[in-house]
């Protein structure tokens, strides 16, 4: 997550949002989140807050090809991450902290549901009745597949229908948006604004400039921030944001890349963490996919 977030937004008084005062609301109700990093620099009460500083709460979307979900830290404390809170889904009993990347629109091509609760709502509609509704499913890689993406853009769903590509992926953005101003809220206890948050969504490395220009307009339309206001949404780099997490863990929370590997997402380009091991030399693992064909974790076994 970034560290000391500064940015726009306005600098006037807000009559409901909550005060800079909130630090994690999680830790007393339990919610360890996420290992933490080493408190290099959490701010303390009394330290001084530059003048600008104006968001209160940093949210990172991982917008997944296969999964998604998001996590949020406080500004006060930037090191102390929170991943969003569970849900059951999927097998019965079973929390999950992601949700599948599917969508299901209405037959009037309104958003209905996301995640496991589009997934299985479909998959109870009768099929003749399915045919009327637009479901779509790992829908994201078609931003870096798609060699002339446009803002114009189609995805085709289950149906054989088509639907803009930008409409689909601004609905899953709001999605994200009004699940974590919410959880923000409930752990508050007093209503966040759209205004106290600064966003940002991770994007794989191969992905292009119109791609990630695409993400952004999604984005805008969304409601997580605006053009004339475009510091309150930052694009990251999937590799870039892993690296700059394990160049802030406590040294014995490092893995020794001999002993253990990590499976992601990422595809066979995005090499993070080399190096790190201390005294060893770098693994090499063979890739599962080429670069051309990114796999998204979608071809693991």
């Amino acid at each position: 997550m970034a560290d000391k977030e500064a940015g726009g937004g306005d600098a006037g008084p807000r009559e409901t949002a909550p005060t800079s005062t909130y630090s994690s609301p999680a830790r007393s109700l339990g919610d360890t989140g996420i290992t933490p990093l080493s408190p290099s620099h959490i701010l303390n009460d009394a330290d001084p807050v530059s003048e600008q500083q104006t968001f209160l709460v940093v949210v990172a979307i991982d917008f997944g090809t296969t999964s998604s979900g998001y996590a949020y830290s406080f500004t006060k404390e930037p090191e102390c991450i929170h991943v969003m809170r569970r849900w059951e889904g999927g097998d019965p009993g079973v929390s999950n902290q992601k949700t599948p990347t599917t969508i299901l629109l209405t037959p009037e091509r309104k958003f209905h549901s996301f995640g496991y609760a589009a997934r299985d709502f479909y998959h109870d509609l009768d099929p003749s009745e399915a045919k009327q509704w637009l479901y779509l499913e790992k829908f994201k890689m078609k931003l870096h597949t798609t060699g002339d993406l446009t803002m114009d853009t189609d995805l085709t769903a289950a149906n054989g229908k088509k639907v803009k590509a930008l409409e689909i992926f601004a609905y899953a953005l709001q999605y994200f948006k009004e699940q974590a101003l919410k959880e923000l809220s409930d752990q508050a206890g007093s209503d966040f604004e759209n205004s106290d948050v600064r966003w940002v969504i991770t994007v794989p490395a191969i992905w292009k400039q119109p791609a990630k220009q695409f993400m952004r307009e999604a984005a805008y339309q969304a409601g997580l921030a605006s053009p004339e206001n475009s510091e309150q949404l930052i694009i990251a780099l999937e590799p870039e944001a892993a690296s700059i997490y394990c160049r802030k863990l406590r040294l014995h929370q490092m893995i020794e890349l001999s002993s253990k590997a990590v499976v992601n997402g990422y595809s066979a380009s995005d090499t993070v963490g080399a190096g790190f091991a201390q005294g060893t030399s770098a693994l090499s693992l063979p890739p599962s996919a080429p670069p051309s064909q990114p796999p998204g974790a979608t071809q693991l076994r």
